[in-house]
């Protein structure tokens, strides 16, 4: 679904999980990926999982491969 209206901070929502797909951290699993949901009038209309560790995990493949 498209969605050609305004939305506001409330139609946004944002979880956190580690890359073991944990929503809580730990010293050897730390939050790594957002969950960010956008919705109008309560209906999603975009969901996406954003890894902000895969550049690095990309790197390190790269130099050791």
């Amino acid at each position: 679904m498209d969605c050609n209206e305004s939305i506001s901070k409330d139609d946004v929502s944002v979880t956190w999980e580690t890359l073991m797909g944990n929503p809580q951290n730990s010293e050897s699993d730390q939050l790594a990926v957002a969950r960010v949901l956008l919705s109008h009038n309560g209906e999603v209309f975009s969901e996406r999982k954003i890894n902000f560790a895969q550049g690095a995990i990309d790197i390190i493949n790269r130099h050791y491969s």
